[in-house]
């Protein structure tokens, strides 16, 4: 067996992925849950996955959703399709692996100008406390997009200004010691 190639909580567990043999499961991706109380320690065989859309690079992760966390897996020595357990719901707000970012950045919104979806990408290279508010031309916040503790790791939102008006709105994304604002464009 190896070091666990990924570890996270999930409603409250523990969980760990990694790759190795037992008697009982022949080699393959081994998934061992840990519960809060610390008692129970199971292993399986990784066969009860969802494939989703999309690739990852050849390293485990976790699909981070809203405090939960949702496991991703590779399938092979390349990037491959990607692979999460059932039962994960809600959509996903980033992947996290071992390239973690090694400096914040806040990137600039895709589209700009947009109607009425547009993403906005950031990274922060330490867990702590994140904030990304929209303004309007006026300062006044209009919008809380995150709001809330995050591990390491680069994130996707995606904001949907359907419930704004027209015009050109600043985005501003907080944590720790940095801060940048970045500028966007709505048009209806």
């Amino acid at each position: 067996n190896y070091r666990p190639d990924i570890i996270g909580t999930r409603n409250g567990d523990i969980h760990y992925f990694t790759f190795g043999t037992s008697d009982a499961v022949a080699d393959s991706i081994q998934y061992i849950s840990v519960t809060t109380d610390g008692i129970t320690n199971q292993i399986h065989k990784m066969n009860a996955v969802d494939s989703v859309t999309g690739s990852a690079p050849p390293v485990a992760g976790f699909r981070y959703v809203d405090g939960d966390s949702c496991f991703i897996l590779y399938s092979g020595p390349e990037a491959h399709s990607v692979w999460n357990a059932r039962g994960c719901t809600g959509d996903p707000i980033g992947i996290l692996n071992i390239s973690a970012p090694v400096r914040y950045s806040l990137s600039q919104n895709y589209p700009n100008p947009f109607n009425p979806v547009t993403r906005i990408n950031f990274s922060i290279p330490v867990r702590g406390y994140v904030r990304l508010a929209l303004f309007d031309l006026l300062g006044k916040e209009v919008a809380m997009l995150v709001n809330s503790d995050k591990e390491a790791g680069s994130y996707i939102i995606d904001f949907n200004a359907s419930a704004i008006p027209s015009g050109v709105y600043f985005y501003k994304l907080e944590s720790g010691e940095f801060k940048e604002t970045k500028k966007m464009l709505v048009v209806k």
